[in-house]
């Protein structure tokens, strides 16, 4: 089945954790023998690692890049347009401009998009997050081609209640107008049900999983005279940085030595750090910035425990990654991948003092942490995109078998 996929470049550092997810579902429904169309929008190139970039995966899927300033984790404040220059669009006649705030240059990118695919031959139309909601709705008014609206993040998620309302309403018009809606945990899935009013049966969920890398033989030898403890992912409220702060002040009142590592960026980042020094803890915390390739490799090497603690996580595929990597895994009670790795503790993510005497337990107790360590390796073992892309396909079948 040839499928017309609305998605991201593969780059983490470009698309945040959609990039190497539609980097694994791509691949995993290319095993099954899916001919993937990517249409994704395309600033700057990659600067990471070769495999990151959609467009030198072209083994795998027919990548189509569409010249677009956005990114997933935009928000209205922090999108930045500029002038689209004939060097970028390829078009000698283009005195063209990126849309002036971000709502309009998500409409222009839905309308060139949906453009490009009015010239190519489909079978299925598959769409990945809010932004991409009216190029896929487009395609599908175009061409009659049933629609799958792929959720991996909603306004509520990032924005708690405090939602952008023209967000909201995009994202319930492209779960209306969709065929069939997955959702990468059952977390999100109630979210879709409750907050957009959608029939249950609408929702299918398929779990988010890690890439394919090769872990190690053995589990990583650590420095026991030094514990360090790791948070990964965006600097933002949804993530709950100041509430890991909260707890990494209260373990450094019982282990002054512990070192505490923020890798990641984001708009909350200087909240962060100056949180820190109001706590006093500001030589205990090390803000690490983006880390990808062999820096990545070595904050996991390092750490001797992983938190997430997020506010609200519709998956989370950093914990995955900690796991395959040997790495004690403690997950916020409001995320998605908890349940997938049941193995890892879990906490709610207000209460810091449970979250605190966790960490302590684990930093601690040599013997608890590496069974801990040994379990939730063992279940990521079993957590892959070959699961996602087999329910993928069961929906891209039954709705092909719905056209009249």
């Amino acid at each position: 089945m040839r499928v017309l996929m609305f998605g991201w470049d593969f780059s983490a550092r470009l698309s945040g954790g959609l990039g190497p997810a539609c980097r694994g579902i791509t691949g995993a429904l290319s095993g099954l023998g899916h001919e993937v169309i990517l249409v994704f929008p395309r600033g700057n190139p990659a600067p990471d690692d070769p495999r990151s970039s959609a467009e030198d995966a072209a083994r795998e899927i027919d990548a189509r890049p569409v010249p677009s300033p956005l990114t997933p984790y935009q928000t209205p404040a922090s999108y930045r347009p500029h002038p689209l220059r004939e060097a970028e669009s390829g078009d000698s006649a283009a005195e063209r401009e990126y849309g002036p705030d971000l709502l309009s240059e998500v409409i222009r990118f839905g309308e060139e998009a949906s453009w490009l695919a009015r010239d190519l031959s489909f079978d299925m139309i598959h769409a990945h997050d809010w932004m991409t909601a009216f190029a896929a709705v487009r395609a599908r008014e175009a061409s009659g081609k049933p629609l799958v609206f792929h959720l991996h993040s909603l306004e509520f998620n990032r924005r708690g209640e405090e939602i952008n309302g023209n967000i909201f309403e995009i994202e319930r018009y492209g779960m209306e107008q969709a065929d069939h809606i997955i959702a990468v945990s059952a977390f999100l899935k109630n979210m879709i049900v409750s907050r957009y009013g959608i029939p249950p049966e609408k929702v299918t969920v398929a779990y988010n999983a890690a890439d394919s890398l090769q872990a190690a033989e053995t589990m990583p030898a650590r420095d026991h005279s030094r514990k360090t403890v790791l948070f990964l992912g965006r600097i933002t409220q949804q993530k709950g940085p100041l509430f890991f702060l909260e707890a990494a002040a209260r373990v450094l009142r019982d282990l002054p030595e512990t070192d505490f590592i923020l890798a990641g960026d984001g708009d909350g980042l200087s909240e962060a750090q100056q949180f820190a020094k109001d706590l006093g803890i500001d030589r205990r915390v090390r803000f690490a910035g983006f880390l990808d390739g062999d820096r990545l490799e070595a904050a996991f090497a390092a750490s001797d425990l992983y938190v997430l603690s997020s506010v609200s996580e519709p998956f989370g595929i950093a914990p995955l990654e900690a796991a395959r990597h040997g790495v004690p895994v403690i997950l916020s009670r409001q995320s998605g991948v908890a349940e997938v790795l049941k193995a890892a503790w879990r906490v709610d993510f207000w209460d810091t003092q449970e979250l605190a005497r966790k960490i302590l337990d684990v930093l601690t107790d040599p013997d608890r942490a590496a069974s801990l360590a040994r379990a939730v390796r063992d279940e990521e073992s079993g957590i892959r995109w070959d699961a996602a892309a087999e329910k993928i396909d069961g929906i891209y079948r039954q709705l092909e078998s719905e056209i009249p």
